[in-house]
């Protein structure tokens, strides 16, 4: 399916939601083909429907996880915003485990929502304060004071290595790229 067909599977779905009201399965049922098709308004909706219940859905955070994450991969602001809402419903209190790998990984790519996401919520102490004790607060002034930060471990750590592969696979390609033009 190609983004023209998409959108108008979209546009028709919002024409029979219009007509026939909010809990339209119907109209669902053609959101979901656009938003398989790729139209990111209607990844939008289908997440959206998943999360609150709606479009004839029944509220189901993991699949409005799997819809979020998919606006999210293509640097949809409102995708990325909301998926700290989405985790806290699916791992209550180990959401900060899923949710900060997650953002820091579409930050490094350089998506602006998940930079300010994740600067917001460490400013008020949202997040980074599970299972903290007094003295990190100390060592953490320390590191910024001596300009030394301590690599993150475990999960984090995976992460920031994944991060670090995928700036060099860019690097690579920018290289090959540059080279070929030459």
């Amino acid at each position: 399916m190609d983004y023209i067909e998409a959108e108008k599977l979209y546009m028709e779905s919002v024409r029979i939601r219009s007509e026939k009201g909010y809990s339209s399965k119907e109209a669902f049922d053609i959101l979901l083909k656009s938003a398989h098709g790729g139209y990111i308004d209607a990844i939008v909706a289908v997440d959206m429907s998943y999360r609150d219940g709606g479009w004839g859905t029944e509220k189901n955070t993991a699949e409005a996880l799997k819809w979020f994450t998919l606006a999210a991969d293509r640097g949809d602001a409102s995708g990325i915003a909301c998926l700290d809402d989405v985790y806290q419903d699916l791992y209550g209190d180990a959401w900060e485990d899923y949710y900060v790998p997650a953002m820091e990984c579409y930050a490094a790519m350089g998506y602006q929502e998940a930079i300010e996401c994740l600067a917001s919520k460490r400013k008020y102490g949202l997040i980074g304060q599970k299972g903290k004790q007094s003295n990190d607060n100390a060592s953490r002034r320390t590191q910024e004071n001596t300009g030394t930060m301590k690599l993150p471990s475990g999960a984090g750590r995976t992460e920031y290595n994944r991060i670090k592969l995928f700036i060099l696979i860019i690097c690579i390609i920018f290289c090959v790229f540059f080279l070929a033009r030459c």
